[in-house]
């Protein structure tokens, strides 16, 4: 599911024409699902919707980008997709994580997975930055207090 709309495979580079008239921040591919910020600060997920990892309030796939409705107006300035989550980080610092959380893939302590993104409270850290991988989420974590 490339965004495009056709869920088979493409052999050659598409547009993915929803973005013609919106500037991209960042882009981020899990292996299920992709994740675009925009300079706006809104968040468009596509993909497999398995564990609730695009964000979207349900578990349900999507071949076309679709606005992450529960982060509208905290204005996202980066993504990370792993295998079945996705994390996000807002201009203020704050961490959102949604998707699969068994192994503590997302850094909570309830093993549930979740659909909308819901804030992870890292208590005074104040982030720039996140990578995620296939399980661990936060293999990377950029913390303004202590980049001197």
């Amino acid at each position: 599911m490339l965004g495009i709309g056709q869920s088979s495979d493409q052999h050659t580079p598409k547009r993915i024409e929803f973005f013609d008239d919106i500037r991209v921040r960042n882009v981020s591919c899990g292996g299920w699902h992709t994740v675009v910020v925009a300079e706006s600060g809104d968040c468009y997920a596509f993909g497999r919707g398995e564990y609730g990892r695009l964000g979207l309030g349900d578990t349900k796939s999507r071949t076309r980008p679709h606005l992450v409705k529960a982060l509208k107006g905290k204005s996202v300035v980066h993504a990370a997709c792993g295998g079945s989550h996705t994390l996000f980080v807002t201009n203020d610092g704050t961490a959102f994580v949604a998707g699969r959380s068994d192994h503590g893939r997302l850094g909570l302590v309830d093993m549930k997975s979740l659909a909308i993104p819901t804030r992870l409270d890292l208590g005074p850290i104040t982030i720039l930055q996140v990578s995620a991988g296939a399980s661990p989420a936060l293999n990377r974590v950029i913390d303004k207090q202590n980049m001197d």
